[in-house]
Order: C-alpha cells, then sequence, then structure tokens
C-alpha cells in the first residue's frame, strides 16, 4: 500500500516532460525557435502565398495536459501581424480560440510546419484569414535567434 501511495504522489506532483516525443530532438527548452523570412523573388515565384515572415517559438508558459506549448506568429504581405498559442501533443498542435490546426514535423535542419485544414490568427485589426485559401500551407523554417519568436 506505501508504495502505491508514493506512486500516485510522484505522479501527481512530477513535471511533465516538456516538448514530449517526435520534437524533443529540435524543441528542447523554451526560447527555442525557428522562423522564415520570405525574399521578394520567393514572393514573386508564389504569388499567392500572402505570408511574408513566420515564427514559432517554444514558450516559456506551459499548458498542463499538452506536450508543449509554442508561440506562432506571421506577417502578411501587406504588413499586417498576426498571433497566438498554439497547444500540441505529438505532431499535432491546435491553435486557442478556434484558430485551427497545424503539423509540425522535424525536416533535415530545420522543421515542417502544415495547415490542416483550417489555420487564423488574430491580429490588431481583426483576423488573419484562413491560410488554405491561399498558397500559405506548408512552411520549411529553421532555427533562429529567440528575438525573431519573442518580442522583448
Amino acid at each position: 500500500m506505501k508504495m502505491v501511495a508514493a506512486a500516485l504522489v510522484a505522479a501527481t506532483f512530477s513535471v511533465p516532460a516538456m516538448a514530449a516525443g517526435i520534437l524533443d530532438p529540435v524543441l528542447g527548452e523554451p526560447g527555442d525557435c525557428y522562423a522564415r523570412a520570405y525574399d521578394r523573388a520567393h514572393l514573386s515565384r508564389h504569388p499567392r502565398q500572402r505570408v511574408s515572415t513566420i515564427a514559432l517559438g517554444y514558450s516559456e508558459w506551459q499548458e498542463p495536459g499538452y506536450d508543449i506549448t509554442l508561440d506562432l506568429s506571421f506577417t502578411l504581405r501587406d504588413g499586417s501581424v498576426y498571433s497566438g498559442l498554439a497547444y500540441c501533443r505529438e505532431d499535432l498542435c491546435a491553435l486557442e480560440g478556434d484558430g485551427g490546426y497545424f503539423n509540425l514535423l522535424p525536416r533535415n535542419d530545420g522543421l515542417e510546419l502544415s495547415v490542416v485544414r483550417f489555420l487564423e490568427l488574430e491580429g490588431f485589426d481583426g483576423f488573419s484569414g484562413n491560410l488554405m485559401d491561399s498558397d500559405d500551407q506548408v512552411f520549411l523554417i529553421y532555427p533562429a535567434r529567440p528575438a525573431a519568436c519573442f518580442a522583448d
């Protein structure tokens, strides 16, 4: 009985593993950041792409019950900025406020972020619109300085 009680106490008060699972090797601790800024040449080859910069950071604030909490932000070509928190289990991340879903997988020297049916974030003047309605469905993002993901 003492062993069962000790195991129950240990399970109740133990800290869950951060970034558990497939994201362990790439998003190991708060402050880790992946980002990409698309240059004019890329955007001219992809005229239906609306996102000009994208950033994904391992949030210092973690939501119980999830493997990892991430900060996602992007800027559209018109300069409008959108952001939100994503709660992830394994490789599937759900955005707060019914903002949609994305998969996140390690790829060579970065990450592949793939929109799942719907992804829309809130900004200062409204919502971004669904990224699935444009050429913004898969992003390859790479390690970056924390300043690219987190405002001071």
